[in-house]
């Protein structure tokens, strides 16, 4: 039986806000499935108040920091090849995950066999997460992502969790910038793997 482990990666830029990864990391403490670790690929050296951010978590964490600036698209590369576990499940650091967010799309994936990538809705906020600006849809079935996917990206990136081995077949991810994501999904839906979306956020 495939196994519940995931591992989270968390792509990190040197500029990015303490305060706001702390909030992230706390709510993946908050996860009701807990991640096996979180590998934090950084886009350059690390500077100290997100070191002491990092410090704060009391999940298992791998720091892997580049020597200088090469964007998102390598840094999210470097990272997934750092992953263990079979499933692989996107943060950003600005973000906070629901707590049952994890386990939910780690029961989609071992109910869906067929699905590579699956991603969610994604609510917008800027101060509060309790004060919702508005939700980012995307579509839900496969078969509806593929035809979304020919004209806007079919997936919020912050929200999927993937297959390694599925990505890691069509070359990983790759440096496209502001594109890394959907020309992945691209390549992942060339080969006829599937993609989907949950309703929730």
């Amino acid at each position: 039986m495939e196994s519940n482990a995931y591992d989270l990666l968390l792509p990190l830029a040197p500029w990015a806000d303490s305060e706001e990864l702390t909030a992230c990391l706390n709510s993946i403490g908050a996860q009701t499935l807990a991640p096996r670790e979180i590998v934090v690929t950084v886009d350059g050296p690390l500077p100290q108040p997100l070191r002491a951010a990092l410090d704060t978590t009391g999940t298992p964490l791998r720091v892997i920091e580049a020597p200088c600036w090469r964007g998102l698209g390598p840094v999210l590369a470097d990272g997934l090849r750092q992953c263990h576990a079979a499933i692989v499940i996107r943060i950003d650091a600005d973000d906070i995950s629901l707590p049952e967010r994890c386990a939910t799309q780690v029961a989609y994936l071992r109910q869906h066999p067929e699905v590579a990538v699956v991603g969610s809705q994604l609510g917008e906020f800027v101060e509060s997460s309790h004060q919702l600006l508005g939700t980012r849809t995307v579509p839900l079935t496969p078969r509806e992502v593929r035809r979304f996917a020919q004209w806007r990206n079919p997936l919020n990136h912050p929200t999927v969790a993937l297959r390694r081995q599925a990505v890691l077949a069509v070359g990983n991810y790759s440096d496209h910038p502001g594109f890394e994501d959907w020309e992945l999904w691209l390549r992942l839906l060339r080969r006829g793997e599937a993609i989907a979306n949950l309703p929730e956020t």
